[in-house]
């Protein structure tokens, strides 16, 4: 089972605008950030816009210009989910309900609890399948119809597989698989003890990995069902991001961007690699959806880019009051959100960097 060697020294690292040679200097970005005026849970790109959603029920769409975002009430209480399905928003809330928010502000309740119970996790396809988890039940609906699965316990993670008709669910005790084939409805439990969360494919749909409550990341190898854990984590890995090719696994948890390798037979055995080391824990990792860079944001509000290959930074944004609780790329790689738990969202326009 890896584990992270000893972090690195605290050097500075070489500072470098993306797209830019050495000997340039760095670029700077143009940004607008917004207070959304409640901690930010969730943030998604939305094809040519993106998508924010808060802990008082707010889904929240900009395009660019923040102080033109459009912004509706989805929810009576805080958003602990989000998907992005082709009509809009998909969001669960602490108040029982799976609600749809279009990107001109109109929503529209799709489910809601008899019992009141959280809509707790949240996904959805291109296709516009959706999916979500209350109490201990699993649901899905595909081509307007529904289904019910049962589950061991509350569900901790959820998410579609990237090529074929499945759908992981983590909980505790492991991930249960369920093909959503209509008329098939098989599952299979990749088990491992203990709290599972925060749960990926890899874009090959080879692997299935879970950030864990106790603080280290698990995964599977679906061929032949071994399994390997991740340790060494000082904080809790709550935030994972494949690369594109689906070669690298960055992991948030640690003082730096920890990135496993998934090349070959995957990262057993292996150590990770490890970019942009700061005195204070990254919470937020995002891998650019084109080239080998990681968007990093870190407890104390700071979010920088870093470069693989080379291991230069670039600022995005200097420290705030509170913990970066979520990033994402558009799909084009060109402009980047985050959120901050005291409530900001910001967006970031690459345009003038040169290549990104």
């Amino acid at each position: 089972m890896p584990r992270m060697p000893q972090p690195p020294g605290s050097g500075a690292p070489p500072r470098l605008g993306i797209g830019q040679r050495p000997g340039e200097g760095v670029a700077s970005v143009l940004g607008t950030e917004r207070d959304l005026g409640a901690p930010v849970t969730a943030v998604l790109d939305a094809t040519g816009t993106f998508a924010f959603a808060t802990g008082e029920g707010q889904a929240v769409f900009a395009v660019g210009n923040l102080s033109e975002a459009v912004i509706a009430r989805a929810h009576d209480g805080a958003i602990l989910s989000a998907a992005i399905t082709p009509s809009g928003l998909l969001t669960g809330g602490d108040d029982g309900r799976l609600v749809l928010t279009t990107t001109n502000g109109e929503t529209r309740e799709h489910w809601k609890s008899p019992q009141r119970r959280w809509v707790d996790q949240v996904a959805a396809r291109t296709d516009g399948t959706i999916a979500w988890t209350s109490g201990k039940s699993a649901f899905v609906t595909e081509a307007g119809d529904t289904r019910e699965l049962a589950l061991p316990t509350a569900a901790g993670g959820l998410t579609f597989a990237p090529r074929s008709n499945r759908l992981a669910i983590a909980h505790y005790g492991g991930v249960t698989i369920w093909n959503i084939d209509p008329g098939d409805d098989t599952t299979q439990l990749y088990e491992w003890k203990g709290s599972h969360l925060e749960t990926h494919w890899s874009p090959d749909e080879k692997y299935i990995v879970t950030a864990m409550q106790e603080g280290a990341i698990h995964g599977w190898r679906l061929v032949d069902s071994n399994d390997f854990a991740m340790r060494g984590y000082p904080g809790k890995p709550r935030s994972l991001s494949f690369s594109r090719k689906g070669d690298w696994l960055a992991t948030s948890g640690a003082f730096e961007a920890v990135l496993w390798p998934f090349v070959g037979k995957g990262p057993m055995g292996k150590a990770p690699d490890q970019l942009a080391h700061r005195t204070h824990m990254v919470s937020a990792v995002a891998f650019h959806p084109l080239n080998p860079y990681v968007a990093t944001g870190y407890q104390d509000g700071v979010v920088l880019l870093a470069r693989q290959e080379d291991r230069r930074e670039l600022m995005i944004r200097k420290s705030g009051k509170g913990p970066v609780t979520g990033i994402a790329w558009s799909a084009d790689g060109k402009r980047l959100a985050y959120g901050t738990e005291d409530g900001l969202a910001g967006i970031v326009d690459f345009a003038g960097v040169g290549k990104v």
